[in-house]
């Protein structure tokens, strides 16, 4: 009777999954119609360039990996490093990373950035840290890791 009850078991799951299996398929992903996209290069010269946040009048911050931030103008001007960063390890795929004005930047000037913190005996990890651009855009002020 054991073996009745196992078999029967057996056989249900079976039936299931060929039912499930039986119904028609869902319509497939929606398609995005095809554009004439178009690359523009606003700037040249930057190494490694990693993540871009755009913080009004046309200028955008953009990290360079090798642990560089910089304000580009609108018409590809590079500005000089920013001061103020932690320092920054920047071996294999480390370096500085992500970067995010905060949804208010226009009245508290707050930035979030991930980096490659440098550790004991070689190692490095990933930080989240939060930061103010001052007001002349040429530093970060009370820079804190946060993660």
């Amino acid at each position: 009777m054991h073996q009745l009850h196992r078999c029967l078991g057996v056989l249900s799951l079976a039936l299931a999954a060929t039912a499930t299996a039986a119904q028609p398929l869902p319509p497939s992903v929606a398609t995005v119609p095809v554009r004439d996209w178009r690359t523009e290069l606003l700037a040249a010269g930057l190494a490694h360039p990693w993540a871009v946040a755009f913080i009004g009048d046309g200028r955008m911050l953009v990290t360079e990996r090798p642990g560089r931030l910089r304000v580009v103008e609108p018409d590809g001007r590079i500005g000089a490093p920013l001061a103020g960063l932690p320092r920054v390890d920047a071996v294999g795929q480390g370096g500085l990373l992500d970067l995010v004005a905060d949804s208010d930047f226009a009245r508290n000037r707050r930035l979030f950035f991930c980096f490659s913190e440098p550790g004991e005996g070689g190692t490095n990890s990933t930080a989240l840290a939060r930061a103010r651009l001052s007001d002349d855009a040429t530093r970060l002020d009370d820079v804190r890791v946060i993660f």
